[in-house]
């Protein structure tokens, strides 16, 4: 049986780990960057019928399917 200190240990040292990398910044500044390119002055347009109301779900919903897409491509 495994305790629970052994367990923080582990994860600690695989944060540490990773933290020292660049893609622990890289990844956020590219979800951000295409986030902004996605939503500024823009409006969600399916078959020329306006669908999607600039308003928190919304930005919600494309940051989600961007951030999906970013983690699929280069995570």
């Amino acid at each position: 049986m495994t305790s629970g200190r052994a367990i923080l240990g582990v994860a600690l040292a695989d944060f540490r780990e990773r933290s020292r990398t660049l893609t622990l910044l890289v990844v956020p500044i590219l979800i951000a960057y295409f986030a902004k390119l996605a939503t500024v002055d823009s409006a969600l347009y399916v078959a020329n019928s306006h669908t999607g109301t600039p308003n928190a779900a919304w930005f919600g919903g494309v940051v989600a399917g961007i951030a999906t897409l970013v983690f699929f491509l280069f995570g």
